[in-house]
């Protein structure tokens, strides 16, 4: 499953995937499964988490990727003007979602990928950059990754990708600092 937050998932970047079949309408779970907003119904936080939440007790063995959990935006949120006074609800509807999750996706055998921007910590303490999804994740997460290079990946001379070097922040599987 591809909970596509953002809506930046394009056919063009699923074309010539070797081996990747997709989905042909919502309950086919023979391929990949887009789940976003469509002109008929644009989806809130609460809904996409609550989706995503669902598929991951009704889909043991499910692969699911949150693409961000940066962009989460309310019900609330989309329905009031915007005037930057309030805070983003998001990062309190990503740990709501981490606690309904946490039990279930170990008891099912999921993986789950949230991507996740970071943001310039302006505060002076801490570390320079921080998660713009809150930090209840952290709390639920096995390894967290972050991209630290992204050079072409050529044949010849066409490029076909992109090499990409991770920095392991944490893992569960060992100690942090790996690439």
């Amino acid at each position: 499953f591809y909970i596509d937050v953002e809506h930046r998932l394009k056919q063009m970047h699923l074309t010539g995937i070797k081996g990747l079949k997709l989905a042909k309408k919502p309950g086919d779970t023979s391929g990949l499964q887009l789940i976003r907003s469509t002109r008929e119904r644009i989806l809130s936080a609460e809904e996409l988490m609550t989706a995503a939440g669902n598929l991951l007790k009704d889909h043991p063995g499910c692969v699911m990727v949150i693409d961000s959990t940066s962009a989460l935006c309310s019900a609330g949120e989309m329905n009031s003007d915007v005037t930057g006074k309030g805070r983003a609800l998001g990062p309190r509807i990503l740990a709501e979602f981490c606690r309904m999750a946490g039990p279930v996706v170990p008891v099912n055998d999921c993986v789950v990928i949230s991507i996740q921007h970071l943001i310039t910590n302006t505060s002076g303490y801490g570390a320079t950059y921080m998660a713009d999804s809150g930090r209840k994740i952290q709390y639920q997460g096995d390894v967290m990754q972050q991209c630290k290079s992204v050079k072409p990946w050529l044949e010849g001379d066409k490029q076909i990708g992109q090499q990409v070097e991770w920095k392991v922040l944490w893992s569960a599987l060992g100690p942090p600092g790996a690439t």
